[in-house]
């Protein structure tokens, strides 16, 4: 989902970029918009990490003031793709040949480089660049920061899978867990959790194995779903009971590593529309059907929500990721939008604990 992005130390040292002031300033604008939106940087180790901090001091202040989101203090939302297996033996920033980029073909999808180094590469500086067919990354010089890449970057975080297309696995590992790691808040909207949420122990426990940001307090998870509907016409203490299951499965995670609370938001079917209406855009069954993943400021929407992560295998789905700020922020603001009016509706806020809500 997130595109690896790894940049060669000659591409800041790039003698063409650097005497070009306006082209240096347009470059690293849209690069760095990139980067705190929709890519992580390759890096092998914290020292290149350093190492890329060292190359942004060199660059005008004027241009560094774009990177400060990224390596200044600011810089919460920044991801960082660091190799977990087959661990590359050079730094991304050092890569030379084609046989170091070899080693990095599991950890990068795209290698921006310097004027020079595009020619040792074998393509034209002044194209977009080219596909490296041994490891399928894409290899440019600060030509490949056009709007054409940008948008194909920005395509990658919106796919549709066919049924087994897509494993559990490489669902958490791409589109998941890269979320994860800087929230202190996910918040689920969807509709049929409450039924579903004891199928996806896997998602849990993996949230639950992964430390909450420095900065916060703790992980909370807030899954806001419907009320259990009874399997036997006026039996409400069946579906009570469910509920209470559903909520003690849920306790079972929190003070984890990765998560402090979690927290069941039951609503009632009223508060989702009733089937058969009319839709119009103030209607909460067209405004409140899909299933949404809030990670504090980035959004993931599945198609089947919880029924898709518990068994990909056996389903299509359409992956969406958006983010805050980004061309398509009005998605965002609209699943932000949704998740208040049932908050409102559920008579709670976010962050407050105690009784169970909407039933």
């Amino acid at each position: 989902m997130l595109v690896r992005i790894a940049i060669a130390a000659s591409f800041f040292d790039d003698p063409v970029l650097n005497s070009d002031r306006y082209q240096l300033h347009a470059v690293h604008r849209s690069l760095t918009a990139v980067l705190t939106r929709h890519a992580e940087i390759a890096c092998l180790d914290d020292t290149e990490v350093s190492e890329y901090r060292r190359k942004v001091s060199t660059l005008p202040s004027t241009v560094r003031a774009y990177w400060d989101p990224i390596f200044g203090r600011a810089g919460r939302q920044f991801r960082i793709h660091f190799p977990q297996s087959a661990r590359p033996s050079r730094r991304a920033m050092s890569i030379s040949n084609r046989k170091d980029l070899l080693s990095w073909r599991s950890h990068m999808d795209h290698f921006l480089v310097g004027t020079d180094q595009a020619r040792e590469f074998g393509f034209s500086p002044s194209s977009d660049g080219r596909t490296d067919e041994a490891s399928g990354i894409c290899i440019s010089s600060y030509r490949g920061v056009t709007p054409k890449q940008l948008r194909e970057m920005e395509e990658l975080n919106s796919r549709y899978y066919r049924a087994g297309q897509l494993s559990r696995d490489d669902l958490w590992n791409h589109y998941i867990k890269p979320l994860v790691i800087r929230a202190s808040n996910v918040v689920l909207i969807d509709k049929y959790a409450g039924g579903n949420l004891q199928d996806c122990a896997y998602l849990w426990e993996k949230i639950g194995e992964i430390p909450s940001p420095k900065s916060s307090h703790g992980r909370k998870i807030q899954i806001l779903t419907r009320v259990l509907p009874n399997k036997n016409k006026g039996d409400r203490e069946d579906a009570e009971h469910r509920m209470k299951e559903v909520e003690s499965f849920a306790r079972n995670y929190e003070g984890t590593t990765g998560i402090k609370e979690f927290k069941l938001t039951w609503l009632p079917d009223k508060t989702w529309g009733k089937k058969g209406e009319k839709k119009t855009d103030s209607s909460p069954e067209e405004r409140h059907h899909d299933r949404h993943f809030r990670f504090d400021k980035r959004t993931l929407s599945i198609s089947s929500g919880l029924d898709y992560i518990a068994n990909p295998a056996g389903m299509d789905g359409q992956l969406t990721y958006r983010c805050e700020d980004d061309r398509h922020s009005s998605d965002f603001t609209n699943i932000l939008e949704k998740e208040k009016i049932l908050i409102a509706a559920a008579g709670s806020r976010p962050q407050s604990q105690g009784r169970r809500q909407g039933s």
